[in-house]
């Protein structure tokens, strides 16, 4: 802004305050960073996705067109490795270079 106003172009300043967000479970102050995630790339095979749905029965039937269909429809890539306390373990193993990953599949794997 110092040299916007200094060479004339400045158009306008403003200040915003604004209350800083907490977290609605603990009441801490949440922190936004950028952080590595994994994702399963579910636009691959939601197609396969809406149709193995036709072949499940539903109670109540009117699920299986209805919200879970829609849902099901509508997917979206899903980050799976969201870093809260509260999530699941994924059971990846990633060398520090990145080229080996290893992905348990079983207990008699491990």
């Amino acid at each position: 802004m110092k040299d916007l106003k200094e060479r004339g172009r400045l158009v306008k300043k403003n200040v915003f305050r604004h209350n800083y967000p907490f977290c609605w479970r603990s009441d801490t102050p949440l922190i936004y960073k950028a952080v590595s995630t994994w994702f399963i790339r579910v636009t691959d095979f939601k197609e396969d996705l809406v149709k193995n749905n036709q072949k499940a029965t539903w109670v109540p039937k009117n699920i299986q067109d209805g919200k879970f269909h829609n849902w099901l429809s509508d997917a979206k890539d899903w980050c799976f490795s969201r870093n809260r306390f509260w999530g699941n373990p994924i059971p990846l193993w990633v060398s520090e270079d990145g080229q080996e990953v290893v992905c348990v599949e079983s207990l008699k794997e491990l």
